[in-house]
């Protein structure tokens, strides 16, 4: 997400507070399906690029995809942010241990009816946290650093705080802004036991196998 109030943006990894963080932020005032922004790094990048707009707005045409059409005009007439403030804000993000994120992700699907069951056909063929493993996670699309990489390779990044840091560390992000206050509201939060629980020797190998680039990126530790 872009704040221009604060001149900061803020990469929302999801299952990383990320909604609790955008509240906080004012990027929206009630919290409705789709309103946070989970743009990676480099579509915030693109955004700033109007003449990348204008040829969407082209390839949009040949498609007669005219609500497309509208939609990449008017980014190209009113960029989200300029290159400019893109290269001065205050970039950041927080990121999470691989194995807790993994298993919030699958608690979270088992409790969401409405969408995330269907989507990933688990209201007619629940599966087990193992299972949901081998069969469902997808490494590529849920990969933390894709959010942080652009063309140009590993972003340059201001601050990677740690969602098992939360506090402490959005307490210096607010610091950095300006911020008085860095109390957090609650948002999006699912009660469940501790993920090292639901783990057995296979499923932490699994795991390890799917995110061990950003395992050894972040230093990541089962049971940390």
């Amino acid at each position: 997400m872009i704040s221009k109030e604060h001149q900061c943006i803020y990469i929302h990894i999801p299952k990383t507070a990320g909604t609790s963080i955008e509240k906080k932020l004012g990027h929206f005032d009630e919290l409705t399906f789709g309103v946070q922004d989970h743009r990676t790094l480099q579509e915030i990048k693109d955004s700033a690029n109007r003449i990348r707009y204008l040829q969407k707005s082209m390839y949009a045409v040949k498609r007669n995809n005219f609500k497309r059409v509208l939609h990449n005009l008017k980014h190209a007439l009113e960029p989200d942010i300029t290159p400019r403030q893109f290269k001065d804000y205050y970039k950041f993000t927080f990121v999470r241990n691989s194995w807790s994120r993994t298993y919030s992700w699958y608690t979270m699907i088992m409790k969401d009816d409405f969408f995330h069951k269907k989507k990933y056909q688990m209201d007619v063929n629940p599966l087990s946290f193992k299972e949901f493993v081998k069969q469902k996670v997808d490494a590529k699309s849920l990969s933390q650093l894709r959010y942080i990489r652009t063309d140009k390779g590993m972003a340059d990044i201001d601050f990677i705080g740690r969602f098992e840091n939360l506090n402490d560390d959005f307490a210096l992000v607010c610091d950095r802004l300006a911020i008085a206050d860095s109390t957090l509201p609650r948002l999006n939060s699912y009660a469940y036991t501790d993920y090292r629980d639901a783990y057995d020797p296979e499923t932490k190998d699994l795991v390890y196998t799917l995110f061990k680039e950003e395992i050894d990126c972040f230093k990541f530790e089962f049971g940390e």
